[in-house]
């Protein structure tokens, strides 16, 4: 009798547990009757975990999740396949117009509705914006958004999708201990689980750390390392700066690095671009029409670095700052003025 009762208690825990992580997608797609809805992973947006059919222009997955996750929808049209990024959370029922993109009924979809409306009035006004001021002022507005859907969202999935950008100006160390202030439910997701990785990864390339050598080809063909840069006795700071010429956000830095190298080059600065570039003569090309006076190495397959993949670098442009006298990595993604600002602290 006891064995009874204990294993229909059990099964009653199993079944609260079930229940309390339950989760519910309930669509609506006219545009699509007829069709399959796919449920995708978040990473591999063409794989499909789960499948329904669109009927009456009605759609619903059910399911289960202990953590939370960012999930694609797409539909199964040949023609017109659309994308939408939904969030599952434990016991959240979610209400989703994929005719125009909408997802609600949980913390996180609900912010990020509201993130999006905002986003998208900034963006509008920066192209409608006739003055580089004026964009840079914008953009300051927007780094300024993400920081603070951020901060009102750390306690959901949505939160952690801004971390995986905000990470890029933040120190392996840093990124990590913004994930150990996520909840669990958070923490412990997919999305959470590739930027924790490459947090791990950049903690090698942290300010403090010894630099890490690269050896790639120059214009011409020769081998340059970034150790002879470094230990070149004119050298007193050399900023290693990931690059492309394709690169918009990399056009945009040219400008302070050209007045930077103009002003501080004689008293020992150097830099030694790494360019992500797949063209040689485009490459070639934009450095001389840059008047871009410095070292650069390629191994012209652009991502497949290995150079990027020791600095664990996931976007450009991304730099590391270099003291040639310790080796050491003094200062990571210095942006705009910074990079001037910086040296006038240690050169002047």
């Amino acid at each position: 009798m006891k064995k009874i009762l204990f294993i229909a208690a059990a099964a009653a825990l199993t079944a609260s547990c079930t229940n309390r992580n339950a989760y519910t997608i309930s669509g609506t797609a006219a545009d699509f009757d007829g069709q399959y809805m796919y449920m995708c992973d978040y990473a591999s947006p063409d794989q499909a975990t789960d499948s329904v059919e669109v009927r009456n222009g009605k759609f619903v997955f059910k399911g289960t999740s202990e953590t939370s996750e960012a999930v694609v929808l797409r539909n199964s049209g040949e023609d017109d396949t659309r994308y939408m990024l939904v969030f599952i959370e434990p016991a959240g029922k979610v209400t989703v117009d994929f005719d125009n993109k909408i997802a609600t009924g949980t913390p996180a979809n609900d912010a990020a509705v509201k993130y999006r409306e905002q986003a998208n009035e900034l963006e509008q006004r920066y192209y409608d914006s006739k003055s580089a001021e004026e964009r840079e002022a914008i953009a300051a507005e927007m780094d300024a958004l993400m920081l603070a859907s951020f901060e009102e969202n750390n306690d959901n999935i949505f939160g952690a999708t801004h971390l995986s950008t905000l990470s890029y100006e933040m120190t392996g160390a840093q990124t990590l201990a913004a994930i150990e202030a996520l909840p669990e439910h958070v923490r412990n997701s997919k999305i959470v689980d590739g930027i924790r990785a490459n947090a791990e990864a950049k903690l090698a390339s942290d300010p403090g750390q010894p630099y890490i050598e690269v050896s790639q080809p120059d214009m011409e063909g020769n081998t340059v390392t970034l150790s002879s840069v470094v230990e070149n006795p004119k050298n007193k700071y050399v900023l290693v700066d990931f690059w492309a010429s394709w690169c918009g956000p990399c056009m945009m830095e040219v400008p302070y690095l050209i007045d930077a190298y103009a002003e501080y080059h004689d008293k020992g600065f150097e830099i030694f671009g790494i360019s992500h570039d797949t063209d040689g003569e485009r490459w070639r090309n934009c450095v001389k029409d840059r008047g871009m006076n410095w070292i650069h190495v390629s191994e012209l397959r652009r991502f497949d670095n290995q150079a990027a993949k020791d600095y664990a670098v996931r976007a450009i442009p991304s730099n590391f700052l270099v003291d040639c006298s310790t080796g050491k990595i003094v200062a990571t993604n210095l942006r705009g003025k910074a990079v001037a600002e910086k040296l006038a602290e240690l050169l002047d």
